[in-house]
């Protein structure tokens, strides 16, 4: 089955396993951390200890994505190879209690669905229905952590992307914030744009390659240096972002820049990225390319490693 076209996914990233960032993303986010343990999926879900290295394997789905650390449990989607359809499931941090939600069971014309985030006691969803497939108009749900009262709390999102205090959604070509905790809508900014991180009163976000800045109650907006961006993260009150082979850093006012690593240090023969993911002292990374293994390097640019061999979760 054609998978949908637009991925509504998010994470909390958070600076050091805790802080105020909230984060949108709509490529899927495959590491969360929290407390001494950063929980990743790469052919499966991993827990690997953030000190000592200590790797766990914990769920075995290969496609599991957009993870969610919420009271011990682990919410994320993956694909159901029976029902060729994603789902949303949970599993507690130490492997045991996989719970597959089957979210759209009961729901006419509901054929997907992808998560979105959890807040407070509620996990947020959407559902792709077949009859609006070409419209793009994909209904936000929610549910308990135990995935019983559900119901539906937006219809007309084009896409929706979950931070830690918020959802921000496409509609009719303009981005809008929804609160969870009050109901509020209001309009954010006109048009798509990608990269979409949360820090404090303003949004940082991708447009034409270039790092903008715009304040949530103003609306007031910065362009900041760099001009050909490709990712963009937030951590230990930093910007940090992937642009021409590299990994550089600045301040939150796009000033004081520093750089990580270079094409040498990744070593991914495209000069690509498709994952790049700060958690903890942590950055992770995917390299483009035949080797598409999970790494991480820490923030002061020691460390680097491997987290996942290619070959071994293809059974080869």
């Amino acid at each position: 089955m054609k998978r949908l076209a637009m991925i509504a996914l998010a994470a909390f990233l958070l600076a050091g396993c805790g802080g105020k960032t909230a984060d949108y993303s709509a490529y899927g986010d495959r590491v969360v951390c929290a407390g001494e343990w950063t929980y990743y999926a790469s052919y499966g879900i991993y827990k690997v200890h953030n000190k000592s290295g200590e790797r766990e394997r914990i769920a075995d789905d290969r496609t599991a994505r957009s993870l969610h650390l919420s009271g011990g449990w682990l919410y994320y989607e993956a694909f159901d190879e029976a029902d060729k359809a994603y789902d949303i499931y949970r599993v507690q941090t130490d492997g045991s209690g996989r719970q597959k939600f089957n979210v759209a069971a009961g729901i006419e014309d509901a054929i997907d669905a992808g998560m979105i985030g959890v807040y407070r006691d509620a996990v947020y969803y959407f559902l792709h229905l077949n009859h609006n497939y070409e419209a793009h108009e994909y209904p936000v749900w929610r549910m308990r952590p135990d995935g019983t009262g559900r119901e539906m709390v937006m219809e007309e999102a084009d896409a929706a992307y979950f931070g830690g205090q918020s959802i921000l959604y496409l509609h009719n070509g303009d981005m809008w914030l929804y609160s969870p905790a009050t109901g509020e809508r209001r309009f954010i900014l006109p048009g798509f744009v990608a990269g979409i991180r949360e820090y404090g009163d303003s949004l940082y976000f991708v447009s034409d390659g270039k790092i903008r800045r715009a304040n949530l109650n103003t609306g007031a907006a910065d362009i900041f240096p760099p001009e050909a961006v490709q990712r963009l993260m937030i951590a230990g009150g930093r910007l940090w972002y992937y642009e021409s082979g590299e990994v550089l850093s600045s301040d939150m006012d796009g000033d004081d820049h520093r750089r990580l690593m270079g094409e040498d240090e990744l070593q991914t023969g495209t000069g690509m990225i498709e994952l790049l993911y700060v958690a903890g002292d942590w950055l992770y990374y995917i390299p483009t390319g035949l080797d598409t293994n999970l790494h991480r390097i820490r923030l002061d640019g020691t460390g680097r490693e491997e987290l996942v061999i290619f070959m071994e979760h293809r059974g080869l």
